[in-house]
């Protein structure tokens, strides 16, 4: 029941996102939805060497100290994730839908360094995406803290 669950999700997302009404196997449905997906290890070599051949991250490497490094990588992450969000959107003429796109972290020098670059950078790129970041320092709160960064949700244009 899970695997029918999961599968008609997935389905229902293709639907929404690419209009479709003809599917392939299951298989082959997970293969696209996970063909999709971005995932960034930031501590990976091929990870490293893509945020080093992108110009804008290789003169912040050139001046960064080592200690800020890992919020870079960060940085470049999140800003790869947002971009290959808005090319999907674009390329399915989705930019009117409502988005929102959450960071998690449990180290809140972190936290406040996402914050940051998203006001800094991300929102005002992309100002009708709606950027939200969880604090998740406080083992207190079973949920983390939500910090609303930016976001009107309308998409005018990349």
């Amino acid at each position: 029941l899970e695997r029918e669950t999961m599968m008609s999700n997935l389905r229902g997302y293709r639907k929404w996102l690419d209009k479709v009404e003809k599917f392939g196997t299951d298989e082959q449905e997970l293969d696209y939805y996970l063909g999709m997906c971005r995932y960034s290890a930031v501590t990976y070599d091929g990870f490293k060497k893509r945020m080093a051949d992108d110009p804008i991250y290789r003169e912040k490497l050139a001046s960064a100290t080592l200690a800020s490094r890992p919020e870079l990588a960060k940085e470049f992450a999140i800003r790869d994730f947002v971009e290959h969000v808005f090319h999907m959107l674009r390329r399915t003429g989705s930019t009117a839908r409502s988005v929102a796109i959450g960071f998690s972290d449990d180290d809140r020098g972190n936290v406040k360094s996402v914050s940051n670059f998203i006001k800094a950078e991300l929102s005002r790129r992309f100002d009708g995406i709606k950027f939200v970041v969880y604090d998740t320092s406080d083992k207190t709160l079973s949920k983390g803290r939500k910090v609303c960064v930016s976001g009107q949700m309308n998409l005018p244009g990349f």
